[in-house]
């Protein structure tokens, strides 16, 4: 029988354990939850969790993210309450970054998963899909987590060692380049922080705040002052991530940030987005409405052939079917649609281009003979919706003209070469006839002398 682990998230509430670097949790209760299920608090087994003394604590149960240790989980007053250690200040980036979270107070969520032992359906009419009761069931981790399902289970103590009165303030930089990255915030703020030599007695502050929307200045030289990193590290360098930014926006609107501090942060953020804006507008071209017409070209080639194997069967069975005519009419409008959608979407491309590629383009990367054509083509999809001018309709009268003196030379190369293989021919077959003639006139003569 294969283990299904389940997962119920909890609400939590802070208490303070100072000095310590610790957190007390309700990690569950035996209230209704969102789901509308019941966990029976007694029949939950942690043996096997604490079983090395001290069981695993991650992030959003994510088993590559532990950020810290249970070290006491037990039922009290019908509620299943844990100890929480994180490590000491320094020594794991990620941690203090989550820690700095929690005691902050942006992150208040506890969420368990659970192997069940022993349910109990709380809706008869629908046992294997309804909402269920969890008589018994085995702990299998626990996770921190912005997302709750329970209301009543609470981080109940908070540890603030070493830490005077926060003193927030925004230090992030607005010159830093921009780069498309997709690395998750966690891993953009623990880049900066390593970079920063965080784990050294002297860590360069200056820079760490750079990459971040908000810090500490009363604590500066702790790790976990650092909220909200829009930036990361690339080839040694501190740039700011599209990615991050859209995280760090949602993040700072959820932070209880001081309002002035928030005002500030958020402007650091507009900025970034206003440079993004302008970087998209700068190199972005439009090339989907070039996808959708090889879509409907696609669809053009298989309406064909289907038109193509109605008529052959129309034409087999003689029943005066109409299907052909239809399917016939459908081609043609489908046809000028996908012209007209060509047409549009060209147009757009080119409209899109530079000076300088406009002419790159009506110069010609082709043959001298082409680039009349070529220049007239370009031009008139530049100016999309308008009727030709007279110097266009001249140039392209002119490459029409170059087309046909063409056509003629090659047609009269072709007559010449074929009248010349001709004659050849001819002679050829001529004096074989010749040959043939004088050997019969032979065969006559000696004929003759024998009958005389």
């Amino acid at each position: 029988m294969s283990m299904s682990i389940l997962r119920k998230a909890y609400s939590a509430a802070t208490e303070t354990l100072a000095e310590q670097r610790q957190v007390r949790v309700i990690c569950s209760t035996a209230e209704v939850d969102r789901q509308g299920e019941i966990i029976v608090q007694a029949g939950i087994d942690t043996a096997a969790y604490m079983a090395s003394g001290a069981g695993t604590v991650l992030w959003n149960h994510n088993p590559d993210m532990p950020i810290a240790k249970c070290i006491d989980i037990r039922d009290v007053s019908g509620n299943l309450v844990a100890l929480v250690q994180f490590p000491p200040a320094g020594e794991d980036p990620e941690a203090d970054l989550y820690y700095s979270k929690i005691k902050f107070g942006s992150v208040s969520g506890v969420s368990i998963g659970f192997n069940p032992v022993e349910v109990e359906p709380l809706d008869k009419a629908n046992p294997k899909r309804g909402p269920q009761k969890y008589l018994r069931c085995e702990l299998m981790e626990f996770s921190f987590t912005p997302v709750q399902a329970n209301r009543g289970a609470v981080v109940v103590e908070r540890s603030t060692k070493g830490a005077g009165p926060a003193n927030w303030k925004v230090g992030a930089s607005r010159n830093l380049p921009l780069v498309e990255g997709n690395k998750r915030l966690a891993a953009a703020g623990v880049a900066i922080l390593a970079h920063a030599d965080f784990d050294s007695d002297s860590p360069d502050t200056a820079f760490a705040r750079k990459g971040f929307l908000a810090y500490d200045a009363a604590n500066p030289d702790v790790a976990s002052s650092y909220l909200i990193p829009f930036a990361t590290m690339v080839d040694g360098r501190l740039m700011a991530s599209p990615a991050a930014v859209k995280s760090a926006r949602a993040a700072l609107m959820a932070s209880d940030l001081p309002e002035d501090v928030t005002a500030k942060a958020m402007a650091v953020i507009d900025h970034y987005e206003g440079k993004m804006s302008k970087q998209t507008a700068v190199s972005g071209r439009k090339i989907k409405g070039l996808y959708e017409v090889s879509r409907l070209a696609y669809m053009l080639m298989e309406l064909g052939w289907l038109d193509n194997s109605v008529e052959f069967e129309a034409a087999c069975e003689e029943d005066g079917s109409q299907v052909p005519a239809l399917l016939g009419a459908a081609l043609r409008q489908l046809g000028d649609a996908l012209i007209a959608m060509t047409i549009k979407e060209v147009n757009e491309l080119f409209a899109e281009e530079s000076a300088e590629t406009e002419d790159v383009v009506a110069k010609g990367i082709c043959h001298a003979a082409a680039r009349p054509f070529t220049k007239a083509f370009v031009v008139t999809l530049l100016k999309a919706g308008r009727k030709f001018s007279g110097e266009s309709i001249s140039t392209m009268q002119d490459a029409c003209k170059n087309i046909l003196s063409g056509h003629d030379m090659i047609a009269g190369l072709l007559e010449e070469t074929v009248s010349a293989d001709e004659s050849a021919a001819a002679s050829d077959t001529d004096k074989a006839a010749g040959t043939a003639r004088q050997k019969r006139l032979r065969e006559v003569e000696v004929l003759r002398l024998a009958a005389v």
